[in-house]
């Protein structure tokens, strides 16, 4: 018993450089709890109520301009009318010209009274009709260039997807209505969600080699055309420009109104005194 037992000193002495089992470490005692805080004293809650007393005035009067600037950005946003978003009426736009591609020139009147989408606002709807029909006035001029540009795939080969997304970009780039990267951009995106795969490198190719012809020719506006945003000195000049202008033209319809203004007739009191 004594050999199997740890730490016996017998069994220490018949076997030499053994150690024995250590020692348990002591376990630290736990620390003492915190004192609990006092509880507040009367003078304490006096000393509050007569500070919450002193500023509500205050409080009252920050109330209304709290209300305000929360409530009035609620209001405008239910119940002002919905700006028409540029994504949307091409969208809009392009659909348009897939269906008069489909039902034939004849029937524009009837696309152009087709009830919007619930989706779509009043102003979208009407906004996308506008691009939609100005773009087809022009859809001739841009199968012409695209066929040319793409031998392989004239207009008949192409897509009706495919040719409303041409022809609706090729009108933004000749009527300034967007910057050729933007159209371009937009119309690739357009081709992603409602083509196929192989349409967005096509649509790509052909735009791309679109905008260099029409500037090479130099039917893109100017102001199109430079694809930089003005600078700040430019900004400043234009804008202090038209302000001049505007000036200048009130000021000469305030001379011309008082020229064109009949004399007043004397009072006839005035007269007989």
């Amino acid at each position: 018993k004594g050999n199997a037992l740890w730490g016996d000193e017998r069994d220490n002495e018949g076997h030499e450089g053994q150690t024995t089992r250590p020692a348990a470490l002591p376990v630290p005692a736990a620390p003492p709890e915190p004192p609990a805080p006092p509880a507040p004293t009367p003078a304490v809650w006096c000393s509050f109520l007569l500070a919450l007393l002193l500023t509500l005035p205050s409080w009252l009067a920050l109330a209304p301009a709290a209300v305000a600037s929360f409530a009035l950005p609620l209001i405008a946003h239910y119940h002002a009318p919905p700006m028409a978003r540029r994504q949307d009426i091409r969208r809009l736009a392009m659909q348009v010209l897939y269906q008069i591609d489909l039902r034939g020139e004849a029937d524009v009147h009837a696309i152009r009274q087709a009830p919007a989408d619930e989706h779509d606002d009043e102003a979208t709807h009407q906004a996308g009709l506008t691009l939609a029909l100005a773009a087809w006035d022009h859809h001739v001029d841009a199968d012409t260039l695209a066929a040319e540009l793409a031998p392989d795939w004239p207009t008949y080969r192409q897509p009706p997807v495919d040719r409303a997304i041409l022809r609706l970009a090729y009108h933004e780039m000749v009527s300034g209505y967007a910057p050729p990267k933007v159209a371009i951009n937009e119309a690739i995106e357009l081709s992603k969600h409602y083509s196929s795969e192989l349409s967005p490198p096509f649509i790509n190719g052909v735009l791309d080699k679109m905008a260099k012809r029409l500037a090479a020719e130099k039917r893109i506006p100017e102001a199109q055309s430079l694809q930089e945003p003005p600078t700040s000195d430019q900004w400043l000049a234009e804008a202090l420009g038209s302000t001049a202008k505007s000036k200048a033209k009130s000021e000469k319809l305030q001379a011309d109104d008082h020229q064109h203004t009949p004399e007043r007739p004397p009072d006839s009191s005035a007269a007989d005194a």
